[in-house]
């Protein structure tokens, strides 16, 4: 079986073979694209590895050293060598993203001899190097204590006075990377490693080992993410961002993913990692600047963007290095965005050729990321299962049957109804007020932005439902919605509703019910609902019924009835059965009454005794019971 690929074997529709990483990092390779070479120990070794009681098996590690050997071949480096070493880079890359993996291992494959015969020609950046190699080995891999080594570094730069990393000289770092060895000793009790090999196959155990850590647990119980997929393992040639100041490392997205501008989005650092990037040790730069360092760098990266957003036909998020003037890139994925600019991505794709309706409408679902109104599930039921992920922005205020105002930092992005436009003093363009369809409308910064059109489906059974209240003798059957005029007409006309009332807030439901309640002096009124907004009408209404399944909590607690089956044909069945069980409890109270007065009536005329009397208080107990037992023979309902 093969559990190692390089990165030409794969591509992307092997994400779960390869992971979301490598199965990017296989496409990538495959469209010509500069990424430094590499392969990919799949998800299958990880399976392998935890029924093996935590150890690689020698087949895969025959595995890995073969496609290694493949590596040096293709690169012209040979990983150990001193003269002409081939440093890598290990990351994890399971199939679903999530928090709690391994953190990424660069320079692997540094020991003493290569760092010296490295620092002969760029001493800064060979202890450099392997000073970031110790620290994320040692805190990573091996899980020792972080101020043995980072917070050490922290603690010398102190003393020094430096401000930054780039105020150490080679001397510093050199110094640095003894002490490193000396803490990893001194707390480890052995020696750094120095065969490259040991290096990396215990790298590549604690990626393994990382995919069941506490944290990654945690995360896929409260996401639903199986345990089974497992994690692959990505080695790759590393390029160095750290050489010299014609290198450097960033991070961009293809438009920006707060706005939705059409323009490279992101920041860089030059003589730096890729971890600097996140560290917030050094102050990146805006992309746009890397045209004054490189217009040549800042146009590639450009066209590549672009190419890859074609290519996936969405915004990427994506990972890049410079290294002595030349542009590798790293990574690429789907990059995630507020509901804002989902709305413009949807629009400028949709004008470009780049998505279709269906997508456009995954787009727009996350803009309703906070909303529990039915239209917001409706489009999240919609993208169920694609690629599109719900967002959430920092704060939202809710307006309780008109929309939701959700708020990026000074924008702010708006959905719901006409009413809620009313209350922005948002203009719309186009009055829908006739339309059979519910208009979702929203608005940027208070001013109006465009309208999605929803279609309401009738729920399977609900016209029948109807019919059969209607012959039960129900006198009248009202509709009571929030939906436009024209959408509540449609649908009262199909279902055969008596009245409707459309565009009510949840007040103007309760309001409703309370003026049926009146008119129906002499009778009861069952409310139907499932909403959160239904849940004051339910507690007020003479008999409340709500859906199980669907319904939200608010409204289950409040109902008198629940339909664990969502089955709205199950009204019309609890009427019946609640007739019937009035009738047998009535037939019990008018029978145990009429036993008792016979009994009474003879023992005053001196007819019967007190045995008389116990047998017949048994026996209308007796019976009553069994008259009750009709009660739960639901036959023919």
């Amino acid at each position: 079986m093969q559990y190692v690929y390089s990165f030409k074997e794969g591509n992307r529709d092997k994400k779960n073979l390869l992971g979301g990483k490598g199965a990017n990092l296989a496409e990538m390779s495959n469209l010509g694209l500069p990424i430094p070479d590499g392969f990919t120990v799949t998800t299958d070794a990880c399976h392998e590895y935890y029924k093996n009681g935590k150890t690689i098996s020698s087949d895969i590690q025959f595995q890995i050293l073969s496609k290694l050997k493949t590596l040096e071949i293709n690169t012209g480096k040979v990983f150990g060598d001193v003269r002409n070493p081939l440093l890598v880079s290990v990351r994890s890359g399971a199939p679903i993203s999530m928090p709690g993996m391994m953190d990424s291992i660069m320079n692997l494959g540094m020991n003493d001899e290569v760092c010296e015969e490295m620092a002969k020609g760029n001493a800064r950046m060979a202890y450099d190097s392997y000073r970031r190699f110790i620290e994320f080995y040692s805190e990573v891999v091996m899980n020792y204590p972080t101020e043995l080594f980072a917070g050490y570094l922290e603690e010398y730069k102190n003393q020094k006075g430096y401000k930054s990393d780039l105020d150490l000289s080679s001397e510093d770092l050199r110094g640095i990377v003894i002490k490193y060895k000396d803490n990893y000793l001194e707390h480890g009790g052995s020696y750094f490693p120095q065969d490259p090999k040991i290096q990396l196959m215990n790298t590549i155990s604690a990626v393994f080992a990382s995919w069941n850590n506490d944290r990654a647990i945690k995360y896929r119980k409260l996401e639903g993410i199986s345990d089974a997929i497992g994690t692959a393992v990505n080695v790759q040639e590393m390029v160095y961002g750290n050489m010299n100041d014609m290198s450097g490392t960033g991070v961009l997205f293809s438009r920006n993913p707060s706005t939705g501008e059409d323009k490279l989005t992101g920041e860089f650092l030059m003589n730096a990692q890729g971890e600097d990037i996140v560290s917030g040790i050094r102050t990146p730069s805006e992309i746009e600047k890397l045209k004054d360092l490189s217009e040549d760098i800042y146009n590639q990266l450009y066209h590549i963007a672009k190419k890859m957003e074609n290519h996936y036909r969405d915004v990427q998020d994506m990972e890049f290095t410079i290294e002595n003037g030349k542009l590798f890139i790293l990574q690429t994925r789907i990059g995630k965005r507020t509901p804002e600019a989902n709305v413009r991505f949807a629009l400028d794709f949709l004008k470009e050729g780049l998505i279709d309706e269906k997508e456009l409408i995954g787009l727009s679902a996350s803009a309703e990321a906070y909303s529990n109104h039915p239209i917001a599930f409706a489009l999240k039921r919609a993208v169920c299962g694609t690629k599109y992920e719900e967002l959430r922005p920092d704060s939202c205020t809710e307006y309780p049957g008109e929309g939701i105002t959700a708020f990026f930092g000074n924008e702010t992005f708006s959905v719901g109804n006409k009413k809620l436009m009313e209350r922005l003093q948002a203009e719309v363009q186009n009055d829908f007020h006739e339309s059979y369809e519910t208009i979702l409308y929203t608005a940027k910064n208070g001013k109006f932005a465009g309208y999605i059109s929803i279609s309401d489906t009738i729920k399977e059974g609900a016209a029948e439902t109807v019919s059969a209240l209607k012959k039960l003798g129900i006198s009248r059957t009202v509709m009571l919605t929030g939906d436009a005029e024209g959408a509540a007409a449609k649908i009262a006309e199909k279902l055969g509703v008596d009245e409707y009332k459309a565009g009510l807030f949840p007040a103007d439901k309760v309001s409703e019910l309370e003026r049926l309640k009146e008119s129906e002096q002499n009778g009861s009124v069952i409310f139907a609902g499932d909403g959160i907004n239904d849940a004051p009408v339910l507690t007020r209404a003479d008999a409340g019924i709500a859906m199980g399944a669907l319904g939200s909590d608010a409204a289950v607690e409040a109902a008198d009835v629940v339909l664990m089956n969502d089955d709205i044909r199950h009204v019309a069945d609890s009427i019946i059965i609640a007739r019937r069980t009035m009738r047998i409890v009535w037939e019990n109270i008018v029978f145990a009454l009429g036993v008792k007065a016979a009994v009474l009536t003879l023992g005053a005329l001196g007819v019967t005794g007190m045995w008389a009397a116990v047998f017949a208080d048994v026996g209308v107990a007796l019976i009553a019971v069994l008259n009750a037992m009709r009660a739960i023979r639901v036959r023919g309902i």
